[in-house]
């Protein structure tokens, strides 16, 4: 079942989730998701079990702790604007990390 963001006109689907575990230093994490027709969705959705930061990019991606910040229940919503990899560090609880491309974007 899809979850829809009626005033945004996106939907999540189950299609193409990545989810990884933050360590104290940073994860790169190869690809972004692509969305179930297979091509790089225009936004993102992180969302994370606990504090971290993230950082989006063309290539391998190095994530401090001066990029941006993603609280438990507070999941961001981000412009690809062409990024193909994206990273993470926690703040030094392992957390994890779910990336979701967003369908009709």
């Amino acid at each position: 079942m899809a979850l829809s963001l009626a005033p945004l006109g996106l939907t999540i689907s189950s299609t193409g989730q990545r989810t990884t575990t933050t360590i104290n230093t940073s994860t790169d994490t190869a690809l972004l998701p692509v969305g179930s027709d297979g091509l790089k969705p225009r936004f993102v959705r992180f969302a994370a079990t606990g504090t971290c930061y993230i950082r989006m990019g063309i290539g391998a991606q190095t994530a401090v702790t001066t990029d941006v910040m993603i609280q438990v229940g507070a999941p961001l919503i981000l412009a690809a604007m062409g990024s193909t990899h994206w990273a993470a560090i926690d703040d030094g609880v392992a957390v994890k990390v779910t990336v979701t491309p967003l369908e009709n974007s």
